[in-house]
């Protein structure tokens, strides 16, 4: 049995809690273009299929990185647990 573990950012740099440690808005403020927005449902969809087209027998673990995480709301976690729920069962 495979382990994987993925980190996810499922915002762009649009977060606006200014913490001393983070480096993140630091570089972000360099790019010629600061913020890509959220993650669209289609990457999301994207994503997912490639998580779940791993080894039947494998461990996923997904981290969701950063204090802009919630940016994406509540409604955007949910449904990424429902789609890879639904996924993996397509899959099994």
């Amino acid at each position: 049995m495979m382990q994987y573990n993925f980190m996810v950012k499922p915002a762009s740099s649009a977060c606006d809690l200014k913490c001393k440690y983070c480096f993140y808005d630091d570089i972000s403020d360099r790019r010629e273009v600061k913020t890509h927005g959220n993650m669209s449902e289609l990457t999301r969809t994207k994503l997912i299929e490639r998580l779940t087209s791993l080894d039947d027998n494998s461990v996923i673990n997904i981290a969701f990185q950063g204090g802009e995480q919630t940016l994406v709301g509540l409604p955007f976690f949910e449904g990424f647990v429902l789609e890879m729920e639904e996924k993996k069962k397509k899959t099994k």
